[in-house]
């Protein structure tokens, strides 16, 4: 039995945020009406021309370049959003960049 990809499409209640992210970390909410539930994603976009390290928890997250995942400077990836988590946090290292975080489902 071979598993079906569906192409990433937004959640109707979540909007894109963005942080604007730089030496110290940023986090804002995923504005979503509830806590997510397993298999919900999040486009991450880094508009960037340095690497971001983004991570998602509670209001109390921060990011860190040696703990957190990295997006690539111009590149977009979609990241499982974790069971609870309500807001993401991002850190751009070397220099500033603009991180776009869309809820949905697919891939």
């Amino acid at each position: 039995m071979s598993e079906r990809i569906f192409m990433f499409r937004p959640l109707a209640e979540g909007n894109t945020v963005k942080i604007a992210a730089g030496g110290a970390s940023g986090s804002v909410s995923l504005g979503l009406a509830t806590p997510p539930q397993p298999d919900i994603q999040c486009e991450i976009y880094n508009d960037g021309t340095t690497a971001v390290f983004v991570q998602f928890g509670d209001s109390t997250i921060t990011a860190s370049a040696s703990l957190s995942r990295p997006v690539p400077a111009g590149q977009w990836v979609v990241a499982d959003i974790p069971a609870g988590a309500t807001h993401v946090a991002a850190i751009s290292p070397g220099g500033a960049a603009n991180v776009y975080f869309t809820p949905g489902l697919g891939s």
